[in-house]
């Protein structure tokens, strides 16, 4: 016998309908270049699926390799920007910014953000990407010695050259 429910018909009849297929829920920790990509081919695969990308940033998706030109004034910030707010609207992925993951819930499912929030999912992506490092060597902590990996660092490099 077919996979499915039955729904009453008039006259006493039953007709079967289609199994109701369960939405799935994707996490994605990460904004980056291989966060946003697996959030696009999820949406491919998956146009019903609920796509969410956490971002410790407040930025929407940018361009790291870009940060230098933006530094030496050769870019706008807006040009370092590779998916917009409207981006994320039309691909229907929910963007949470400013958001750190402190833990995940495997058995649960669950991810546990900074805010103490939990954001359960079927399906999890951790695409954190690298961190900068700073070498505990003589003068680190001097003014003008900058780490280079997020936005925030960018700008703070523009700041100091500018003073």
């Amino acid at each position: 016998m077919p996979q499915g429910r039955q729904r009453p018909l008039a006259g006493g009849h039953m007709a079967l309908t289609a199994p109701q297929r369960r939405v799935l829920r994707y996490v994605i920790l990460g904004n980056s270049v291989a966060g946003i990509a697996a959030a696009q081919e999820i949406r491919r695969h998956d146009p019903d699926g609920q796509v969410t990308i956490v971002s410790d940033e407040t930025t929407f998706g940018y361009s790291r390799a870009m940060l230098p030109l933006y530094i030496a004034g050769k870019k706008a910030k807006r040009d370092t920007v590779f998916a917009p707010r409207a981006f994320y609207a039309s691909e229907r992925i929910r963007l949470l910014r400013g958001e750190t993951a402190a833990s995940v819930d495997a058995r649960e499912q669950q991810v546990h953000l900074g805010s103490g929030r939990r954001l359960p999912y079927d399906r999890l992506l951790v695409a954190t990407g690298s961190s900068s490092r700073t070498l505990d060597v003589p003068g680190k902590g001097l003014p003008g010695i900058f780490p280079l990996r997020k936005m925030t660092d960018a700008e703070a490099i523009k700041r100091d050259l500018r003073s």
